[in-house]
């Protein structure tokens, strides 16, 4: 539902400015995400560890060109990250000192709207570079996690279950970039994107235990990740180049004094 309503703001308020310039193109497309730093952290003693892992991510672009060299760009872009359950289960029995820890888990998610400059710098015939700095905001998504742990007693063994359940926030983000555009024909194009894209973003989740137990658990996530992205584009309109007389040309018209 986000990401369709980004969608709708994307052609509302940019489909007018394609019109005005008719230069430009429309991308759809998918890639994969790598976190690093504290958002791929799997150290327990590290309250921003997310323990994040490699993930997909699909997006709609568009490039509005208003200048020889300036664009302006807009990207909507949905990614999913995995969640490290065995290294998060690893962490708890390290800080709890129990053995057997047994984590089950979603993905983080995340939808973006960014929208800012971007520089077409013409490489060679139908190759344009791409340099692109954005803004905009992230609504983020922890995942929903249940904690199963077991303490062996004699006689008994001694389970708890401990959930943590879903929950989002918006925060501002930027991306910085770096691609190149293939046009294929007059009217389509492809794209190859590299990315990397930051933002701190305040998390505030439940967690609940078999036993009674409640509590709220709050704190920031950093999110850090490298993306490299594939599109297929369609142009607006090719930009036509000027005829150039052909003086040799016995049909080319010439005025006769």
């Amino acid at each position: 539902m986000r990401l369709k309503l980004m969608l709708l703001l994307l052609v509302v308020f940019f489909a007018p400015i394609a019109s005005a310039q008719d230069r430009g193109y429309f991308a759809l497309g998918g890639g994969c995400g790598f976190p690093v730093g504290d958002y791929a952290s799997t150290d327990g003693t590290n309250s921003n560890a997310g323990f994040a892992t490699q993930g997909f991510s699909y997006h709609i672009s568009m490039e509005i060109k208003i200048g020889e060299y300036f664009c302006l760009g807009v990207l909507a872009r949905h990614f999913n990250n995995g969640f490290d359950g065995d290294a998060y289960s690893s962490a708890i029995s390290k800080l709890s000192n129990v053995s057997n820890v047994v984590a089950v888990n979603q993905p983080w998610k995340a939808n973006m709207l960014l929208g800012g400059p971007q520089w077409c710098i013409p490489l060679d015939k139908g190759v344009n570079l791409e340099i692109k700095g954005l803004m905009g905001i992230i609504n983020l998504t922890n995942p929903a996690i249940e904690i199963t742990v077991s303490q062996y007693q004699y006689p008994p063994v001694n389970t708890v279950v401990a959930n943590i359940a879903n929950s989002s926030n918006i925060a501002f983000g930027g991306l910085l970039g770096l691609g190149f555009r293939f046009d294929i024909t007059p009217y389509t194009c492809l794209n190859f994107n590299a990315d990397y894209f930051l933002s701190n973003v305040d998390m505030q989740a439940s967690a609940t235990t078999s036993n009674g137990n409640s509590a709220t658990l709050k704190g920031m996530q950093p999110v850090r990740t490298i993306n490299i992205g594939l599109g297929f584009g369609f142009r607006f309109s090719p930009e036509k180049e000027p005829i150039k007389p052909n003086f040799y040309d016995p049909h080319f018209p010439l005025d006769k004094h």
